[in-house]
């Protein structure tokens, strides 16, 4: 929601991110301040809280390099045969698309 909001005002990706990468230090330096002690558990929170942010910003800063064209023509070829393109997706597990053709002899 606050990357939305920051691009509907004219932000780009690079200076959202710029101030993701700045709220994350913020938020660490509070985080370690409070905390006192560093176990493993407080440790792997940190790490999950870290990788969280990265993954996020290098999704948003990734340059769109696909045409998105595998998926439609896959489905004009598996139409054509008078089969079927089934799509599910969870956070969980992922995507997975399956193909279902008629089989005829």
């Amino acid at each position: 929601m606050h990357g939305k909001l920051r691009h509907s005002v004219g932000f780009d990706v690079s200076q959202v991110g710029a101030e993701y990468r700045a709220l994350r230090a913020s938020v660490l330096r509070l985080w370690m301040r409070n905390v006192g002690t560093v176990d493993a558990t407080v440790l792997e929170e940190i790490v999950r809280f870290n990788e969280g942010i990265d993954q996020g910003l290098a999704e948003a800063e990734r340059p769109a390099t696909s045409l998105g064209l595998g998926l439609f023509i896959a489905r004009e070829i598996v139409q054509g045969h008078d089969g079927k393109i089934i799509v599910a997706s969870s956070a969980d597990e992922g995507t997975t698309f399956t193909v279902r053709m008629p089989c005829t002899s």
